[in-house]
């Protein structure tokens, strides 16, 4: 089959305070894909049998371990992670200060492509 062209798992430098670029990518179908499923292949791995962390989500966890926390918030809301879409392909390329569009905690249900920007309505 072919690949899709969208995947996760990475974030991009100097932008909005996020962390650094982690080399990871998890192919996904946005038509079919919701947040919610997409956090599965992003936390969990099965080895052997096992249900163990992935990788790239130990290496999430280590990043926000070190991050300042001047809120004060609890462990567990500290090391929580939110779903964003930037608003064009290139991050790395957007002005300085771009932001991705936050997705509501309460719209993880969604599928992806409903987040998606139109690709048609972009200037060509």
């Amino acid at each position: 089959g072919t690949q899709t062209p969208w995947s996760c798992g990475e974030s991009t430098r100097g932008h909005g305070g996020l962390t650094p670029r982690l080399d990871a990518t998890i192919p996904f179908t946005p038509e079919k894909t919701t947040f919610e499923r997409l956090r599965i292949p992003i936390e969990t791995v099965n080895v052997k049998g096992m249900l163990r962390r992935t990788a790239l989500f130990q290496e999430i966890l280590a990043v926000m371990l070190e991050l300042e926390n001047p809120h004060d918030y609890p462990p567990a809301q500290s090391l929580a992670y939110r779903f964003a879409i930037w608003p064009d392909d290139e991050p790395e390329k957007s002005p300085l200060g771009t932001k991705p569009d936050l997705i509501p905690k309460e719209a993880e249900g969604d599928l992806i492509s409903k987040w998606l920007p139109d690709p048609l309505a972009r200037d060509l």
